[in-house]
Formats: C-alpha cells, structure tokens, sequence
C-alpha cells in the first residue's frame, strides 16, 4: 500500500486554516497557493499515514472536530449552537514550537538566550512583533511571531 499524508495549515497565531490529504503534500501545497486563504499561511503540520484509508478517516475527524476556517466547502457544517462563526481549535505544528505557546518577557529571554531587560530593548524595535496581549504582569506574545523575527534577524534560538 502506499503511504498518504494529512496536511494542516496555521495562520500566524496559531489557528488552523485548512485540513487536506495527498500522497504528495509538497506538491498538493503548490496548488494552494491559488487560494484566496494562502497568504494567511505561516505553517504546516503533515502527518504521514500507512494507507488513504487511514488518512483520510484522520482528515474527516479532523474537519470535524478541529473547524477549520477553510474546509466548509468538503460539506462539513459546524453544529448550529456554535452560532455562524464557531471558535476554531487552537494549535500549532510542530515547526511553530509544538503548541501555541504564549511568551512573556522572561521566556522571551530563554528563547533569544539574552536577560529580561534586553528583552525590553528589543520589543522597542519597530520590527518586533505586537503583543497578543497587555497584562499586570506585563505584555504576552505567541512563539510563532517571536521565532519568525529571530530567524530574521539571524539569531540563534536557546530553545
């Protein structure tokens, strides 16, 4: 039999976009790229599966329970109590940091291998990304953005 992958892809928070299968899911992912929804894309999960069968009873249990944004059209509709725009799972792929990780400026610190108060030079950079949120104890962001701008800026990651 030959192996076939479930795909998922994630927006840049985390939220996932769209559950497909392929045997080939680099090339199903060019096909993508037509899609309205492709510039949302920050990341991809694929799961490998021994056979279709297998991987497509995944990709049904997955748009079934996991809502994503872009897969209504395979017919799925979400319960009617979850009212017209249901919330979506969130989680993220392993290539993300196997989670939706949320970072203050202490795990930021770890992350860049740098202390908490050059953790606060840094978010001062225009090109920082935003917090997802301001709290007492201070600001939060996920790891995906805060990854995507160490890479960028040619920084290695402790973690």
């Amino acid at each position: 039999m030959r192996r076939c992958a479930v795909y998922r892809f994630y927006d840049e928070l985390g939220s996932l976009l769209y559950v497909g299968i392929s045997y080939a899911p680099n090339t199903r992912a060019m096909d993508h790229r037509r899609k309205c929804w492709w510039p949302l894309v920050r990341g991809r999960d694929v799961c490998w599966f021994e056979n279709r069968i297998a991987a497509h009873a995944e990709e049904k249990a997955a748009i079934e329970s996991e809502w994503p944004r872009f897969n209504l059209a395979k017919g799925f509709i979400p319960p009617a109590e979850s009212g017209p725009h249901p919330a979506r799972r969130v989680a993220a792929p392993a290539e993300m940091g196997g989670g939706l990780r949320l970072l203050g400026a202490a795990e930021i610190g770890e992350l860049l291998g740098v202390s908490r108060q050059r953790v606060q030079q840094l978010i001062t950079e225009a090109d920082f990304p935003e917090p997802v949120a301001s709290l007492a104890m201070g600001k939060i962001w996920t790891g995906y953005p805060i990854r995507l701008w160490a890479e960028s800026h040619g920084r290695l990651l402790y973690k």
